[in-house]
């Protein structure tokens, strides 16, 4: 019965660690600017795309990374790329700050030329 006992236990505890670690996981993704390089080649593409360099930004939800977001602007100026879409969701429609994502948008738009598409977090907003 005692060994019984034990082995519950060490699956119980076995259970919290990997729930605190999933935890950690997300909290730690969520407060990290994360860069991610991808090379598409394609035959016919023209010449004025090569080396063409696109950043997208997506899902912020009024996060800040640095003062003004200055770690996510640096990280895109250092990238350096030709145009930066943002693809939805740079408010969250749950605790809007619209402010942190006008002053994104002001400081990014003097790195390159950038595209804007809602999400759902925008669209729900209009629904308010």
């Amino acid at each position: 019965m005692e060994k019984r006992y034990n082995k519950k236990r060490l699956w119980a505890l076995l259970l919290v660690v990997l729930v605190f670690a999933f935890f950690v996981m997300t909290i730690y993704q969520n407060l990290v600017v994360k860069n991610i390089y991808y090379t598409l080649e394609y035959g016919n593409l023209p010449n004025d795309f090569s080396n063409y360099r696109i950043a997208q930004i997506s899902d912020l939800h009024n996060a800040t990374y640095g003062k003004n977001n200055a770690q996510l602007v640096d990280s895109l100026r250092e990238n350096q790329p030709n145009i930066i879409v943002i693809t939805g969701d740079l408010i969250d429609s749950n605790h809007i700050d619209i402010e942190v994502a006008i002053e994104f948008v002001k400081q990014v738009k003097k790195i390159a030329p950038c595209y804007f598409v809602t999400g759902n977090h925008e669209a729900w907003i209009g629904q308010q």
